[in-house]
Order: C-alpha cells, then structure tokens, then sequence
C-alpha cells in the first residue's frame, strides 16, 4: 500500500468524522441540519481498460498488460501493482506511462506490468481494479473485465519444427586442420621421452656396477663397557648440560645405556620402554656378574632412566650441575655391570678383554 493509498483511505474516514460531528454540538430541541453525504460512485463508474502485447505465449515467456483508465483532469489515480490479484500469472515488473490529457478535462493515466505464467492453456487473469480519487473528494473504483490469454508449451515449435522429437544420432566428427601433424609430433615426442628415461636407466645401472656395493659398516670389537665409557666421555666434553640443552644431553645419555645394556645382557634396550628395560635387566643381571649389589644397581638404572624420561617428555630442567653429574653416575653403572674377564674365559667362549682389544 503506497502513500496515495492511505491519503485516500484518510479521506474517506476524514469524510465520516465532518458528517458526525455536527449531531454533537447540536443544542437540545433544535430542529437538526441535515449534512449532505458524500456518495462513493459504485464499481465500473470509470472503465479500466487491460490489454496484452499478444494473446498466445510459450510458458514462462514475460507478457506486458498495458492497464488504463481515463479519469477527470485534477484526480488522483492508484492503477495495479505487485499487490494485486493476477491469479494463475506472476508479477515480474511495473512502469508507470506519462499520462495523456484528452479534449474535454480528461486524462488517461497508464501502467504497464510485465506478468507471466506457468500453467498450459487458456489461461485468465482476474480482473483488475485502480481506485480513483475525483477533483471533488469522492473515491471511485475502475474495474476491468477479465482477460483470456494462451500458453503454449516450449515443446510446440519444435514439433512444427521437427517430424520427431526423439534423440537423434551424433554427427560426424569434424576434422580440424593439423590435426593429423599434431598427432604425429605427440608421438613422436612420447617416443623421445621413452628413449630418453631408457637411456638414464641403463646409466644409473652401469654407475652402480661400476662403483661396486656399498661398503658394509665396520663392526666395532671393541667390549661394550669400552664402548660405552668413550661415548660417555664424548659427552662430558661436549658440555651440553653446561649450555642449557638439557634434553639433547639426556637424549644422548640414555642413548648410550641403552646400547650398551644391548650389546652387555643381549636384549634390545634401544626399543624397549623404560619399565621393559628394568624388566629385562633384573632378569639377565646375576649377584656374580656385578661388582655391587643387585638391588643398588636396579635402583640406580631406573632412577637414572626415570630422570631422562622427565627431562625429555615432562619439560623438568634440572640444574646443570645434577644433569652434568648423570655422566658419572652413568659410567660407574657402565663399570659395576662390565663383562670379568674371567667369567667370560669360563664360559669356554673367550670374550676379548680391554688389554686385548687395547693391544
């Protein structure tokens, strides 16, 4: 509802309120004037003309109504909109027309709104109304007759078009110009590029023959304790714990534990947990293979590993000073737990010993 709709709404109950006020300020027993009323011309007093660009669409197509209605000179006109009823069709737009002044104080006021429907066959639009306010304040109402239009479906040109609807058979492929030299250069290009990977193949495998195996690690016989106490040593010299890199320390001490607890009892330290680890070395560790008690050094090998565990997994920081001292802790384990020479020769399996290698 526009402006001018309510103004004309508020004329009309303005109107009502002028006619009853006067019965209120009547005094008592005076005759009462009578007020004259202001009649509403009844629908069709004003002809409301709907026409259409054409009386047959194909479905979903827009059609354009022109609506006007011719009306005296000085009023005021509300022609249809997007409110009102169309019935089967769908507003898509308005646009209002200039209006057209005609001999004898009267003007056509125009509108054109674009519709368009999506049921098949004859279609009807109900009628329109516009509501008309005259020079002298009365509201009139111009109502237009229905309007009948066609839809046809999309599929009815093509049948006057087209013998048949059915799918019809592909059409021969077209032959672009160079196509066949296009053809003939990818092929010749794939040829090259398989030569080429050939080539480097038998290349890299001539290189290798050439160059022989790879070189297998030398094996270190050297014992594990040996080992173990010159990785130690490498250790406290490089000062890690002194610098702050606590955890790249007790990755390091741990790592040579563990490798020699491997080489030492025959198990595999390196990927075993913490609490294998213990499991394991209470089992090998025998009161004869050890220069101090059994227990004393179970203990000692968990709380060392236990401690490397919370630097490198809990973010603990001990001082430098406790952390520098886990190397000593650690070689004396290394040197409590180390291979005898005797036992070793006892066994009818001689284990080289430290002067042995050392010689």
């Amino acid at each position: 509802m526009n402006a001018l709709h309510r103004a004309l709404l508020v004329a009309v109950a303005a109107t009502g309120l002028l006619a009853a006020a006067p019965c209120a300020e009547t005094p008592p027993g005076a005759p009462r004037a009578e007020t004259p009323r202001a009649e509403t011309p009844p629908a069709g007093d004003l002809p409301l003309r709907v026409e259409a660009d054409r009386a047959r669409f194909r479905i979903g197509e827009p059609v354009r109504l022109r609506v006007e209605v011719t009306a005296p000179l000085g009023a005021e006109v509300i022609l249809p909109g997007p409110e009102a009823p169309l019935g089967p069709f769908e507003f898509l737009a308005r646009a209002a027309l200039a209006p057209d002044t005609l001999a004898g104080g009267l003007v056509t006021h125009a509108a054109e709104l674009t519709v368009t429907a999506f049921t098949l066959g004859t279609t009807t639009l109900p009628p329109l109304t516009a509501l008309v306010r005259l020079p002298d304040g009365r509201v009139a109402t111009a109502v237009a007759d229905s309007l009948r239009l066609d839809v046809e479906s999309v599929l009815a040109q093509a049948r006057a078009d087209s013998d048949s609807l059915d799918i019809r058979p592909l059409k021969a492929q077209i032959e672009l110009p160079g196509a066949g030299r296009r053809r003939l250069l990818l092929l010749l290009g794939a040829l090259l590029l398989a030569v080429l990977l050939a080539a480097a193949y038998v290349w890299f495998r001539r290189r290798r023959r050439r160059r022989g195996p790879a070189a297998a690690p030398v094996p270190d016989l050297r014992p594990p304790d040996v080992i173990a106490l010159a990785e130690l040593e490498a250790l406290r010299a490089a000062g890690l714990a002194e610098c702050g890199r606590l955890k790249e320390h007790y990755t390091r001490l741990t790592a040579t534990v563990r490798s020699y607890l491997e080489r030492r009892f025959g198990f595999p330290a390196v990927d075993l947990t913490t609490s294998e680890i213990l499991a394991a070395f209470a089992a090998r560790l025998r009161p004869g293979d050890a220069a101090r008690p059994v227990a004393e050094l179970e203990a000692e090998l968990a709380r060392l590993l236990m401690a490397a565990d919370l630097v490198k997994f809990a973010r603990y920081e001990p001082p430098a000073a406790v952390a520098a001292g886990e190397v000593d802790r650690a070689a004396e384990l290394v040197r409590a737990t180390a291979a005898r020479p005797a036992l070793a020769a006892g066994e009818g399996t001689a284990t080289p010993t430290r002067e042995a290698v050392t010689r």
